[in-house]
């Protein structure tokens, strides 16, 4: 099997290194605190006009917090809901409809993350997606305000699908889809679903360790640390629903030894393959960044008993076939008719040089495309010009 280049990770490590940045930008924020800088220098009103919104964010270097202030009509701030995001660059704030406002960030030339609010009661979602390569599948990493650890979410994925803990089902092509109440609520759905069952089984983080076995006449396994505890754990690939995933995950403890290879820094490569009859074998491989060769190496063996599945549902618009930039183009927000955002004195905002917003932020470039010399000038305009990590950093 060839070995993985180590400048394009396979798609579960970009996902735990994608989380894990997210989860440093955490710890970060709370040490390093700039002045909040702010999107708009009005905010923007719901259609009802029972609120209006803004985007602020804090950040130093690539960690940051990204939060959407909440006003009633008073102007009096009701909410501040932020979440962690590395070097947050927001545009494109609007409502989706009288309770729901949603922006975009812009993450580098191949992704952008999408943040939802919920004005009644504060909860917000934060999606990020990235396509490291054509050919590839996409990365997700998801947060919210009511998750039952403050880590961002990594993700098995497969195209444009995320299958597991997140099941978010070929997500859109075009960035104006993202700002719908519909696919709104699947990420909300999806996102409720995996802190209930995290709820349920009691444990806050779970930590991909490997790619996963993805067989359509038993489903996928793979590799995580759960709470800092090594285990396989099986999921239904094809299952139809998150409820259905979830009620029909396995988790399995692995022995100690696999244990200290998983703790270790910069060891063996852990995975995890299906054999006959419902078995898996757990094996090591050398680290791509080690400088070590050999052939696998056999761990542990398992089996799941009564397990069976069906293949995940084809895609429409396969992502490697179909990769193509955004053709939406939002109205413009900053204008005289948008309501003053009003807030606290405790937390100044600064809404000098604040980005424009995105025209067609370069999400997905077509095969043999460049980005337009329009999307060039657009993230040219961005303060500071640094660009976070891709997913395959």
């Amino acid at each position: 099997m060839p070995r993985p280049d180590p400048g394009n990770p396979p798609p579960h490590r970009a996902a735990t290194l994608l989380a894990l940045l997210v989860a440093l930008a955490v710890l970060g924020a709370s040490t390093a605190r700039s002045a909040p800088r702010q999107l708009l220098s009005d905010g923007v009103r719901s259609p009802d006009g029972t609120y209006s919104a803004n985007v602020e964010w804090d950040d130093a270097g690539f960690i940051g917090l990204l939060k959407m202030r909440i006003l009633g009509r008073d102007g009096v701030t009701r909410r501040l809901v932020q979440v962690p995001e590395i070097n947050p660059s927001p545009a494109n704030l609007m409502w989706l409809d009288n309770e729901w406002v949603a922006c975009d960030s812009f993450i580098g030339d191949n992704g952008s993350g999408f943040f939802y609010v919920h004005a009644p009661t504060g909860r917000g979602y934060l999606i990020e997606i990235v396509a490291p390569k054509i050919e590839g599948d996409w990365v997700f990493a998801v947060a919210s305000t009511d998750s039952p650890s403050t880590g961002s979410i990594g993700n098995i994925s497969r195209g444009r699908s995320s299958l597991f803990p997140i099941q978010l089902r070929e997500v859109p092509l075009s960035e104006k889809e993202y700002f719908t109440a519909d696919f709104c609520r699947r990420v909300v759905d999806a996102v409720d679903a995996y802190n209930a069952f995290r709820r349920s089984q009691k444990f806050r983080q779970m930590d991909i360790l490997s790619a996963a076995d993805i067989r359509p006449e038993l489903g996928a396994i793979f590799l995580a640390q759960v709470d800092g505890r090594a285990e396989a754990v099986y999921f239904p690939a094809g299952a139809a629903t998150p409820s259905e995933m979830f009620a029909r995950v396995r988790r399995v403890p692995l022995p100690e030894p696999i244990q200290v290879l998983a703790d270790k820094p910069g060891g063996a490569d852990l995975r995890v393959r299906w054999e006959i009859g419902g078995g898996f074998l757990v094996e090591s491989v050398p680290a791509p960044d080690s400088g070590e060769t050999g052939p696998p190496r056999a761990l542990a063996r398992g089996k799941l008993e009564g397990i069976s599945d069906k293949p995940v549902p084809q895609e429409t618009q396969p992502a490697a076939r179909n990769v193509r930039r955004p053709s939406f183009t939002p109205a413009p927000m900053d204008s005289d008719e948008h309501p003053e955002s009003g807030g606290d004195e405790d937390e100044a905002t600064t809404p000098t040089n604040a980005p424009k917003p995105k025209i067609t932020p370069a999400i997905y470039v077509s095969p043999g495309k460049a980005p337009s010399g329009e999307a060039k000038a657009d993230r040219a305009r961005k303060p500071g010009g640094a660009k976070k990590p891709s997913a395959s950093r």
